[in-house]
């Protein structure tokens, strides 16, 4: 006698398997069959070389900061129609200044181009007089009123608070002390003071300001001018930290009431995923980091979450079916899952990156709305990682995880090993285990005995 297994199944026409590639109309009908759970090492190589590019560009160039948050000075200007803006033309023309170290950029955009100029936070001099003004009457900075002279001079007004008895010669001495040794202080009838000043001290913020007007071919008054001091910078960096730990802890406990915790902790390494990439690329690319890119990671964050809570939802549904039938190993039916929600999440991605390719393209480089660039690249990035990492990292890393609890190995010992006593068993012949090929999960192999019939039977049957 001979023992032989039935043979394997071989695909339908109408799905994918070795006799053909998979068309589009399989995407389409969730017919596919992509091997995403049996390459998860390549993909965990492929997760790791990224983390580790990341990490190391932000640790040897570091995140190009704007000044929100390193606190400075930024001038900025358009170019006249017909002039050209170079960085290079640019910071030969500061150097003389002291500003050669400057960070300069040139921005273009319908047409025009802009020069934008970043240094470390300057002290204007008159709000140094204007300070010390202030501080010698008892009254608040912006209680002191200043006006520009004829000839490079100019004036501070002030009220002396009633009951004060502080004379027109502390507020010189303040003055002198100030830079301004030359200021002429006099104290009207009404309790005013008056600091009049032949010529002010020479401000680098406006000096700047004069050579990038120069420069563009403008008037001065066209030069915007914007300071920023280090404690904005911090408090927008603390609040931000804040939010993604409020963020995080919220994640865990939707996830592990909606699910369970294990998809909760392979969540929330999905979104560390993403943000160590997305800042990396920000560090690699030395592109700018603002406030509006901060807004834009917590953003993709939650787009992040909900990609990744499609494909749980789909794996939990599934989940039923295999508990039931013992068809599948638990890898294979996270497997199964993602090819059914391959179109949903692919559908999803490509509506969300479309708005943003269109602000980053059009928006920024053709019409030149340069406010929403940081924005947009931002999304851009956070996006793409994002769909990226719910389909290669987190549905992975719980099928890793929940393949090694007990009943699930159980479940996987019997679809390597079927048990064919019973068969045998029955018919008194021997069987041979056959291993079911890999591909479309089915139901187990079953032995089969051939063995000829009795002479006795055959004749039987013939009549």
């Amino acid at each position: 006698m001979t023992t032989t297994a039935p043979p394997p199944a071989t695909p339908a026409d109408d799905q994918p398997g070795v006799d053909r590639r998979h068309r589009f109309s399989d995407l389409y009908h969730e017919r596919t069959n992509f091997q995403f759970i049996p390459h998860s090492k390549r993909w965990a190589v492929l997760s790791t070389v990224l983390i580790v590019l990341s990490l190391g560009g932000l640790f040897v160039r570091e995140l190009n900061l704007s000044i929100e948050f390193e606190g400075g000075t930024e001038w900025s200007v358009d170019m006249a129609e017909g002039r050209d803006a170079s960085v290079s033309d640019v910071r030969d023309l500061l150097e003389p200044l002291g500003f050669a170290d400057s960070k300069i950029s040139t921005l273009s955009g319908q047409g025009t181009e802009r020069v934008r100029v970043q240094a470390e936070v300057l002290e204007d001099p008159v709000q140094g007089l204007q300070d010390a003004v202030a501080d010698a009457v008892g009254v608040q900075s912006a209680d002191v009123q200043f006006a520009s002279g004829d000839e490079g001079g100019g004036s501070f007004t002030v009220a002396r608070p009633e009951g004060s008895e502080v004379t027109a010669e502390v507020v010189d001495a303040a003055l002198a002390d100030a830079g301004a040794p030359d200021a002429e202080v006099t104290l009207s009838d009404d309790g005013t003071f008056v600091a009049t000043l032949g010529e002010l001290p020479a401000s680098p913020l406006q000096q700047v300001a004069d050579a990038l007007a120069d420069y563009a071919g403008v008037p001065v008054e066209e030069v915007s001018i914007s300071t920023v001091g280090p404690t904005w910078g911090e408090r927008v960096t603390r609040k931000a930290i804040q939010a993604t730990v409020i963020f995080f802890v919220l994640l865990a406990g939707y996830l592990s009431f909606r699910f369970q915790w294990k998809m909760a902790v392979a969540a929330i390494v999905a979104v560390l995923h993403d943000i160590a990439i997305s800042v990396g690329v920000y560090a690699v690319f030395q592109f700018e980091v603002t406030p509006a890119t901060v807004t834009a990671f917590l953003t993709i964050l939650g787009f992040s979450l909900y990609d990744t809570v499609v494909v749980f939802d789909k794996i939990t549904e599934n989940q039923r079916t295999l508990t039931a039938t013992g068809r599948m190993t638990y890898p294979e039916m996270v497997n199964v899952s993602l090819n059914n929600v391959l179109m949903r999440s692919l559908s999803t991605s490509l509506v969300a990156l479309l708005p943003v390719v269109s602000l980053l393209v059009v928006g920024s480089f053709i019409m030149g709305a340069t406010a929403i660039e940081e924005f947009a690249l931002a999304l851009a990035v956070g996006l793409f990682i994002g769909s990226y990492s719910s389909i290669f990292v987190a549905a992975p890393l719980l099928a890793w995880w929940k393949a090694r609890e007990p009943q699930y190995r159980a479940l996987a010992d019997r679809r390597r090993r079927p048990t064919l006593a019973a068969a045998s068993a029955a018919t008194g012949v021997p069987v041979v285990e056959v291993e079911e090929p890999v591909g479309v999960p089915g139901p187990p192999a079953v032995g089969r005995s051939v063995a000829p019939r009795p002479r006795q039977q055959r004749r039987r049957k013939r009549r």
